[in-house]
């Protein structure tokens, strides 16, 4: 099994469970040994040096998830960068290695016409950003993008809002600024989102204009005495 199915497995148990109401962390020293033993044991090392170096549990569930995401999306990068296609893991784009919904079989030829939603916020996929319930703080927000090193106009990893390729057509729908709707401070109940094809903010006005035409009206002179 690759590392990509063994990730989706085990994310698609833990929502389970918080679907549940159950609090996954509570499982943490149950779960945390049998998840890292399916995965490659210089993952396992490198987890084990990360919790003593950022201070935290070893059996901390929700740091887990994010040090595994951000493993399999820095081992996606790495085999681009090198060329490689060894597996399933390195068809994938890294949206969808992180669709923990996915029951068949992932067809590289599709991806790119239909992209996966994924989230930065809560690093599960199945939603885009702006429609995560998980994380709704905007500074909190904005602050996991800033220490995941993401985008704030695009949410995606590698440069800033400076260099985003999306600089020159993307901008928040709702205050015409340049960063991501999802972590605008300002609101507007009157904008109906379309669609979130690669994270741009398409949205639609649930105002309807009427076109009205003016014209001017004759009346003959004899009525008007």
């Amino acid at each position: 099994m690759s590392l990509n199915n063994i990730f989706i497995e085990y994310n698609r148990r833990l929502q389970a469970l918080t679907a549940l109401g159950e609090d996954i962390n509570a499982y943490g020293r149950i779960l945390t040994p049998k998840i890292l033993r399916a995965f490659p044991i210089d993952a396992c090392r490198r987890w084990i040096i990360h919790a003593k170096r950022e201070k935290i549990s070893e059996s901390d569930i929700s740091k887990l998830r994010e040090f595994l995401s951000e493993e399999i999306e820095g081992a996606l990068t790495t085999l681009k960068i090198k060329g490689e296609q060894t597996d399933e893991l390195c068809a994938l784009p890294c949206t969808a290695a992180f669709n923990v919904n996915s029951k068949t079989q992932y067809k590289p030829n599709n991806y790119s016409k239909k992209p996966t939603p994924f989230c930065p916020f809560c690093n599960v996929a199945g939603h885009w950003p702006q429609e995560c319930k998980s994380v709704t703080d905007i500074d909190v927000r904005v602050q996991k993008l800033k220490t995941a090193g993401r985008c704030f106009l695009c949410t995606n990893k590698g440069h800033n809002v400076r260099s985003c390729p999306r600089k020159d057509k993307a901008f928040c729908i709702k205050c015409k600024r340049k960063h991501h709707v999802s972590i605008c401070k300002n609101s507007n109940p009157g904008l109906i989102p379309l669609t979130t094809a690669n994270q741009v903010n398409i949205f639609a006005s649930n105002v309807t204009h009427l076109q009205t035409q003016k014209f001017l009206l004759l009346v003959p002179q004899e009525l008007l005495n």
